[in-house]
């Protein structure tokens, strides 16, 4: 129960939603937006129980206008099928609550509101499901290719196909207003989840450096880590070396030169060595020179 309480206190609300609740407010629409928000944070708790579950830090539930995000410590550097399992956890919760109550209806049990929660639920199962970052389905299409083609890659992957699920979200919601009436969420929620993706992309180097500082705890896990060579021109400097690391492997670098010619071996302890002193601002062949003269 301590744990739940704690998890409650994580829960925040962006600075936008306070204008949602008066508009709400204003419209008559306060009833339908706590409930909506009910099964968002639902959503959204339902991960972070899941990432606990796997030794995972939460670090907060961020709850927007438009949806809720769930900001769990190095999930994207988690095992696959951990991350897979967490991102699944939220859109199944929802699909369980839709049964549930499907079948309480079917025995003739009453529900205020039911097509409506129904609604709510379905809704945030499906739309969680599809495959694009920042979605749910986006995660697990990520960790399920990540092993494959790399983290980076995959992520690449996944931020583009959210981006074009987002435009044809936009392109459906833009094309109904002709026929139906406006549907103010199938044209802003498409905003969100397009600059979403896009500060998924962003953060690719974050994560890596954080797998590199903590490479001991995967090492620790298995005793055996896949080795990643780079074979990279001595005036190459460290800072784009660092765009081809990808999570789960180490990286061990050659210094070559135009003939093709090892000159040497560095690390990437001596490469994030390189990008703190000098904030990546160094060629690789003068970092070498630097350690062996302090050797």
């Amino acid at each position: 129960m301590g744990y739940f309480k704690k998890l409650i206190s994580k829960i925040k609300l962006n600075k936008y939603f306070g204008a949602l609740i008066i508009l709400c407010a204003f419209t008559g629409f306060l009833k339908e937006m706590a409930l909506l928000f009910f099964f968002v944070t639902f959503h959204e708790l339902l991960h972070c129980i899941t990432a606990i579950a796997f030794g995972l830090r939460v670090e907060s539930i961020e709850l927007f206008p438009f949806g809720g995000v769930a900001k769990i410590d190095n999930l994207e550097g988690a095992r696959a099928y951990k991350e897979i399992i967490t991102a699944c956890a939220g859109p199944a919760g929802n699909a369980a609550i839709a049964m549930i109550f499907l079948i309480l209806d079917k025995y003739g049990v009453k529900i205020p509101d039911y097509n409506y929660i129904m609604d709510i639920n379905i809704s945030l199962a499906l739309f969680n499901l599809l495959p694009g970052l920042p979605l749910d389905g986006g995660r697990m299409l990520r960790a399920s290719m990540k092993y494959f083609i790399g983290f980076r890659k995959a992520t690449r992957t996944a931020v583009m196909a959210g981006k074009i699920i987002a435009v044809l979200l936009f392109l459906t919601g833009f094309i109904s207003y002709f026929f139906t009436d406006l549907n103010l969420s199938l044209i802003l929620v498409p905003f969100f989840v397009y600059f979403s993706a896009e500060n998924e992309e962003k953060s690719i180097m974050y994560t890596i450096m954080k797998d590199v500082v903590s490479k001991n705890l995967h090492i620790t896990d298995s005793g055996i880590m896949e080795a990643y060579v780079l074979c990279v021109y001595e005036d190459t400097r460290v800072r784009e070396i660092l765009k081809h690391f990808d999570l789960h492997k180490y990286h061990i670098i050659f210094l070559i030169n135009r003939d093709y010619e090892i000159q040497a071996l560095l690390t990437e302890a001596q490469i994030m060595e390189g990008l703190q002193s000098h904030e990546g601002d160094i060629t690789i062949k003068q970092l070498y020179i630097e350690g062996a003269f302090k050797d």
